[in-house]
């Protein structure tokens, strides 16, 4: 019986041994759960590139011949429109849209239109550009490009070409009629002594920020009535400058100055 409680003891021993053995064979050693932890992160990479691709796929097929969602042309939204209803969208809002220009100063209008200033809308050029977006760049510029739209709306601005001539004609038209220059002071000769007009300051419309102001409505096609840019005209003699001086100028034209020449004298007067 010793000796079969000892042969049992042995078996026990050894199988528990191997039970320890396998079940620490199936603990991972320590390179193994490093391996473990960088294959992990790596795998959800590997499968999140992979669905972002395959997205991105499905979303450049479904609009390979459409202009993607969010994108704007002057304001018009167009995404989700072929080239041709897009074009033609833009078409109708230009022909049953306002197409005059109105500034005021505050009493007169004054007023011009697209067709008096020769204006023409590139509508290609813009299209061109709406449907080159989220397509023209890398695959994940794209994809952003694509998926920022779908939220926060991309504006393209229309290209166009005016008459110069025409538009500088209509500002000219426009200063004028407001422009009320400054006045210097002068110096009036009287017999009853030397006089001074007063100086008077003016108010005239700014020229090149009225054509900015033009330009700007020609492109984003803002019809509203806009007053005109207006500026403090200074005079380069005011009133006080010249009685500064007034005593002097008096004494030289009102007393002669009389030169010796010679035998000879001349009076300046």
């Amino acid at each position: 019986m010793d000796k079969i409680d000892s042969i049992l003891d042995s078996n026990v021993i050894k199988q528990t041994k191997n039970y320890i053995e396998e079940l620490e064979s199936l603990v991972p050693s320590k390179s193994d759960r490093f391996k473990f932890k960088i294959r992990v992160p790596l795998n959800i990479t590997l499968l999140t590139i992979t669905l972002v691709l395959l997205l991105h796929t499905a979303y450049i097929l479904y609009y390979s011949d459409k202009i993607i969602p969010g994108i704007k042309i002057a304001n018009v939204s167009v995404g989700g429109l072929t080239y041709d209803l897009a074009k033609s969208k833009l078409q109708d809002n230009i022909a049953k849209g306002d197409t005059e220009l109105v500034f005021t100063n505050g009493i007169d209008l004054h007023v011009t239109s697209l067709d008096k200033l020769g204006v023409t809308y590139n509508l290609d050029a813009a299209l061109l550009d709406a449907f080159n977006k989220g397509r023209s760049a890398g695959i994940i510029s794209n994809f952003y490009t694509g998926f920022r739209t779908l939220f926060v709306s991309s504006n393209i601005e229309l290209a166009y070409t005016y008459n110069s001539g025409s538009l500088d004609s209509f500002i000219s038209s426009i200063t004028g009629a407001n422009n009320h220059s400054s006045k210097d002071a002068t110096f009036v000769i009287r017999e009853t002594g030397l006089e001074i007009t007063s100086s008077a300051e003016g108010l005239v419309v700014d020229s090149p920020k009225l054509r900015e102001q033009v330009l700007e409505k020609i492109k984003t096609q803002d019809f509203t009535l806009q007053t005109l840019p207006v500026k403090e005209e200074r005079p380069n003699a005011y009133t006080q400058d010249l009685l500064l001086i007034k005593d002097v100028v008096a004494q030289i034209i009102y007393n002669p100055l009389t030169l010796d020449h010679k035998d000879t004298q001349i009076t300046l007067k």
